[in-house]
């Protein structure tokens, strides 16, 4: 039972796959113990559920301590992994592997734009956005600017 719309699923035989939204609204922690995969949106729900005795990743937990959030993939525990935004879990032969289904890739725009021309880029989106605004409105109200 997973808690919201983020993530594909996929079994294909013995084969399985499950992939993470590019937006990265929720991720999902697992863990593989001897042939089994687990995984669910809360790790909280996920953890009383490994077979064996969770360990502390030391390290992790001092990456959060210093920086507010653990290393990508990683949680407090060792046997336990975070699935994150735009990543995918294959598990295919028995054998576990992460990476990457999605990568954001920026185009060389071949020339920047002189501020100038920006400005009036600017300006000419915020005339179309004001007008249609204005459009819309059925009585405009006045608003007194005194106190």
């Amino acid at each position: 039972r997973l808690d919201g719309s983020f993530c594909l699923v996929s079994r294909s035989g013995q084969d399985f796959f499950i992939g993470i939204d590019v937006a990265g609204t929720r991720g999902v922690y697992w863990w593989f113990h001897e042939g089994l995969l687990a995984f669910h949106s809360h790790l909280l729900d996920l953890a009383p559920a490994f077979p064996g005795t969770l360990t502390e990743d030391v390290g992790a937990l001092g990456n959060f301590l210093e920086c507010g959030q653990y290393s990508p993939g990683t949680t407090a525990y060792r046997q336990i992994r975070h699935l994150g935004a735009g990543r995918f879990l294959s598990l295919v032969d028995g054998e576990v592997r992460t990476q990457r289904h999605f990568r954001m890739a920026f185009a060389d725009p071949g020339s920047v734009k002189p501020t100038a021309k920006l400005v009036d880029d600017l300006i000419e989106l915020l005339e179309v956005s004001i007008g249609r605004c204005w459009r819309g409105i059925n009585r405009p109200k006045s608003i007194s600017l005194s106190s």
